[in-house]
């Protein structure tokens, strides 16, 4: 199997008319770059109706709005994006369709493995209470944070409507899909200090406040807690304390009015879990207590 995957574009057209929820799908699409049929079922369609967003992708597919990787195996989520025709038709933007493109297989998990992460923020911010202000991809940070050393694979920025919360916070993502070595790790986590304690975060983005969400996912067979706590250990050297790590699997697993409040991070220096949102700990025992 190659360890490629091109943009296939679908060679028979059929008469379609997009609905308003079909051209929020393709403005969604292009905005991710790429997207499975889970992660717009969550967004647009709702968590049961996954045959419905499968027929409705399909047409837009079948009318040459959107193509499909190929080379995916059978038991693989399709992977769509948005076509040349469908970038014309909605006067869109995009880097990664409107041609062929080449994406290695581990880019692909990457990538995937962010947009994973963003719907649960989304969805997240669709709670009552909290808001998304922002989302800023790595193509929009490249500019700003290469120079730097660093370039996370998302910023984004919350607004917490709630009686004595901070009214925002922001968060610098990155997805650890494969396990990296000491020397990597510990120059990453160096360069983010230098950027933040330097003073330099706050010029670019207008805040001080900040965490680093390191959500990582170990080598087949390998422990989560043992890459996790190795993370902390090496954050906690290095004295970079506004990182946050958890497994990639319990952040996609938290129901979304949970996501901020449960506490499942690890914080260099400190003992236990703690929660993104003041108070989340606190939250925590009351829903341990209840059960």
């Amino acid at each position: 199997m190659s360890t490629k995957n091109e943009i296939q574009p679908s060679k028979r057209l059929r008469p379609f008319s997009l609905t308003p929820r079909d051209e929020r799908v393709i403005r969604l699409i292009a905005d991710f770059g790429m997207a499975t049929v889970k992660q717009l079922t969550l967004l647009e369609f709702g968590d049961g109706n996954r045959s419905r967003a499968q027929t409705r992708l399909f047409r837009c597919r079948q009318a040459g709005y959107l193509d499909v990787l190929p080379g995916r195996s059978p038991n693989e989520p399709a992977v769509y994006v948005v076509s040349r025709r469908g970038l014309r038709q909605l006067d869109l933007a995009n880097g990664l369709a409107g041609g062929v493109r080449r994406i290695s297989r581990p880019r692909l998990h990457h990538d995937l493995a962010v947009g994973d992460c963003r719907v649960q923020v989304v969805r997240a911010t669709r709670e009552p209470g909290v808001a998304l202000l922002r989302w800023v991809s790595e193509s929009d940070l490249r500019p700003i944070t290469l120079a730097h050393g660093i370039l996370p694979d998302a910023f984004f920025q919350l607004a917490r409507r709630a009686e004595g919360a901070s009214p925002k916070s922001s968060y610098f993502l990155e997805v650890e899909v494969s396990e990296k070595g000491e020397s990597a790790l510990r120059q990453k986590l160096t360069n983010l200090g230098a950027y933040y304690y330097g003073g330099r975060f706050e010029q670019d983005f207008g805040t001080k406040a900040l965490r680093v969400l390191f959500v990582v996912k170990p080598e087949p067979g390998a422990s989560a807690e043992r890459l996790v706590r190795r993370m902390t250990n090496l954050a906690t050297q290095v004295g970079v304390t506004f990182v946050r790590i958890a497994p990639l699997n319990t952040f996609l697993s938290i129901p979304p009015a949970e996501l901020f409040l449960r506490p499942v991070w690890n914080q260099p220096g400190v003992d236990g879990f703690v929660a993104l949102f003041p108070g989340g700990e606190q939250h925590g025992q009351a829903k341990q207590a209840a059960a």
